[in-house]
């Protein structure tokens, strides 16, 4: 038994070492593959005799129990010719492994061509990736990759975005002053616009002589006050003789980073005239744009002016000769806005260094001109092609009056098919900056001036209120109610509406309701998304201009306009506003026409 077992033993150990390597290769410990396996060998080896030993033991084990039956039930012994067989097989086949290697590499092969073979079309930006369907047909289900549609982000989400935007009252503090302590996150420098593909930019031309142009980056304040500013600008650029490129118009607001044309606010019909020089008055933004394209690289000279208030106002009067302070910076992006990379990016900027310019006297406008214009008129390097202007300024530069801006006839036609039947009361009230503890007394003076009129003129049964207040009066049930979250776009500043702001709304909205309010029997009427979309059917304006709020905001001052009787908010209850002095300027021809007869120019509620 002993010498059996060291004769299988011996069998496995040389079954061991007759492995062939991963090459086929014949066994040899010098031989590098080999040397890698030792290891894997010892271990081969260790198995081997593991299987053999149990081998034996059961083999002895069944010889010793079939001598042991034989002889109690006396069966013959077995015969010597029997001989057991392992069930260990010891032959591997090369053949077999080298066989199931080109299997497995002519299936990989049939998926990477298939795949290779299954593209997007050519004239897309993913062209070179495999579609979900390909390799869905030929990748099984377990290693199919997991594929997530590209997650898309459209336009609409910046109007969202918009709406959480809060910007300070520039009423109150400087909104576009320059601050070189600013720190901030980076800005996005341009968004996509959806551009109409049906008509190509209008071809510009400046005449005989060079281009020169002025182009307003920004205009500060908002909607009302910003007009004004803009046809100070206008007639600075005549004065300077420069082609004035219009600024862009959006959320109240004028400048060069602006979504909608200067047009959808105003008719500049009037003011597209011809200069001394022969130059063309105006241009359009995307004219101007289109013209930078034309031009070789780095002919268009720019220079960056900042015109603005100074920080602390001096309460004497200063010299006309001292109308200005002049500062020269030395970094030329300073001050430019976030669009200015993305829309002018072709103007070179590096040749002339910014210039700050601080009105220190009222009516600086002369002086503007003489610090903008060239020191010598024939020499033309000094005289850089564009005027990139920043003006933060509150009031008028020029003395003389200038005529103002009509708004767009599209908003008239629209503010005439929303605005009711004559005859009706118009109420202007702006609740911003004021002292809200006044508020709820203004409320009933307000209701005790539309109770008077009433009872002098039955017929003034419809009251159109206008106000900055952000939420509808459809929403206010009962006074002393909280602010909602609404999207009236009423106001770009107006975000501290408190307890005391409702309270004083409330008052007012109550005095309709029911039998037993002082006015009831009036029809309170405001600006709404459902009446300007109605309206909107013959004028055929675009859906999201209508949501703008400088929009709204013109749309009010026209309808209020065209009033029977006109209320605004007196001293102490309502801030004067230029919103509230352009309803009176657009209300004196109504006299001068003799169409006043029963009713009025302005009146005021509250204290005066």
């Amino acid at each position: 038994m002993d010498a059996e077992i060291k004769r299988r033993l011996r069998s496995a150990y040389i079954f061991v070492l007759k492995q062939p390597s991963s090459r086929c290769r014949p066994r040899c410990f010098s031989h590098r593959p080999c040397r890698d396996s030792r290891f894997w060998l010892g271990r081969m080896l260790v198995n081997r005799v593991v299987v053999v030993v149990g081998e034996e033991m059961r083999r002895w084990h069944r010889v010793v129990m079939d001598g042991h039956l034989r002889s109690r039930y006396r069966v013959l012994p077995r015969s010597p010719l029997f001989r057991d067989v392992s069930p260990v097989k010891q032959r591997r086949r090369c053949s077999l492994r080298h066989l199931l290697a080109s299997l497995k590499l002519v299936i990989l092969a049939a998926i990477v061509l298939a795949i290779l073979s299954s593209r997007l079309p050519s004239s897309t930006p993913l062209a070179s990736l495999p579609t979900r369907t390909a390799l869905g047909r030929v990748l099984p289900s377990g290693l199919r990759p997991k594929l997530r549609k590209t997650p898309l982000v459209d336009r609409r989400i910046f109007q969202q975005l918009a709406e959480l935007e809060v910007e300070p009252d520039p009423d109150e503090r400087p909104y576009f002053s320059p601050n070189e302590d600013l720190q901030r996150m980076p800005l996005v420098t341009g968004i996509p616009e959806n551009h109409s593909k049906k008509s190509d930019p209008e071809q510009f031309h400046c005449g005989l002589l060079p281009c020169r142009f002025l182009l307003p980056l920004r205009i500060g304040e908002q909607e009302s006050k910003a007009r004004l500013h803009f046809a100070q600008i206008i007639h600075l650029a005549h004065q300077l003789d420069r082609t004035l490129v219009l600024p862009n118009v959006g959320k109240s607001r004028l400048g060069a980073c602006f979504k909608w044309p200067v047009n959808a606010y105003y008719n500049l019909a009037e003011y597209n005239s011809t200069l001394p020089s022969g130059r063309p008055a105006l241009i359009k933004a995307d004219t101007f744009r289109h013209w930078l394209r034309s031009q070789p690289a780095r002919e268009t000279t720019g220079r960056s002016v900042v015109v603005s208030l100074p920080a602390v106002v001096e309460e004497d009067p200063v010299p006309a000769e001292m109308a200005l302070e002049i500062r020269v910076g030395t970094d030329p992006t300073d001050d430019l806005p976030s669009c200015f990379d993305h829309k002018f990016d072709s103007i070179d900027i590096s040749d002339y260094p910014p210039l700050y310019i601080t009105a220190t006297a009222p009516f600086p406008g002369l002086a503007i001109h003489d610090a903008l214009k060239p020191p010598i008129l024939d020499d033309e390097e000094q005289d850089p092609m564009v005027l990139m202007l920043t003006y933060d300024l509150r009031n008028v530069i020029f003395e003389q009056p200038l005529p103002p801006l009509r708004y767009a006839s599209n908003l008239h036609s629209l503010a005439k098919e929303i605005a009711p039947s004559a005859p009706y009361v118009a109420v202007h009230w702006r609740m911003e900056t004021l002292e809200p503890n006044g508020l709820p007394n203004c409320a009933h003076a307000l209701v005790d001036t539309l109770a008077e009129l009433r009872e002098r003129q039955p017929d003034l049964d419809r009251v159109w209120f206008a106000s900055d207040y952000p939420v509808p009066l459809k929403t206010i049930a009962r006074a002393n109610n909280a602010p909602e979250n609404t999207n009236s776009n009423k106001s770009c500043t107006f975000r501290d509406a408190g307890a005391l702001h409702a309270e004083a709304i409330g008052i007012f909205v109550n005095a309709f309701a029911g039998l037993d309010g002082r006015l009831a029997g009036m029809e309170l009427l405001e600006l709404t998304e459902q009446a300007i979309i109605h309206a909107n059917v013959r004028v055929g304006l675009e859906a999201e201009l209508l949501r703008d709020a400088g929009v709204r905001g013109i749309l009010d001052k026209l309808i209020a306009s065209k009033a029977t009787v006109f209320l605004a908010g007196g001293m102490g209850c309502a801030k004067r506003s230029s919103f509230t002095r352009q309803i009176v300027d657009m209300r004196l021809p109504m006299e001068a026409d003799g169409k006043m007869e029963n009713a009025n120019i302005v009146d005021y509620f509250g204290s005066q």
